[in-house]
């Protein structure tokens, strides 16, 4: 009798061992919808990728930045070979606003089209958005904790 709980026991742990996993999902992660996308998400990727078609790499652009509490901050940026340079700065009203210290980094299309993709998966994240004539990307921005007008764009060569 003894002999044979010692070959029981264990076929018995390993079965309720079994039926449990089978009940909690075998022990895989439980799959997630994904998101469906909404109408404005749709907009911008579709921008977004009529840019990235064109294959422009290096480029100038000027970039007016409005953060709430912050004087508008102008900037005019050159980005080469993925690394981004302010050639000048300036605020809005010159002669009594606050240069605030920023990152070029921070305001590449690339960086601009994270914060869009961010804000745009935010219910109310954009307020307004606008795209170039010519090269589709957003240029005209305004979310819920900024706005970005891109102006003077120019592909270098």
């Amino acid at each position: 009798m003894k002999n044979r709980l010692v070959h029981v026991v264990p076929l018995i742990l390993i079965s309720l061992t079994i039926l449990l996993l089978a009940a909690c999902g075998g022990g895989s992660p439980a799959a997630t919808p994904t998101p469906t996308p909404s109408p404005m998400q749709m907009e911008i990727e579709a921008a977004i990728a009529q840019f990235e078609a064109q294959g422009i790499a290096d480029y100038t652009m000027r970039v007016t930045y409005r953060k709430r509490g912050w004087n508008p901050q102008i900037m005019d940026l050159a980005v080469t070979d993925g690394q981004a340079a302010i050639l000048e700065q300036n605020c809005i009203p010159e002669r009594t606003c606050g240069l605030r210290p920023v990152e070029a980094a921070d305001f590449t299309l690339d960086s601009i089209f994270t914060v869009v993709r961010e804000q745009a998966a935010l219910h109310e994240g954009i307020i307004e958005i606008a795209y170039h004539d010519a090269y589709g990307f957003p240029r005209i921005i305004a979310t819920s904790v900024g706005a970005y007008e891109i102006s003077n764009f120019q592909p270098v060569e």
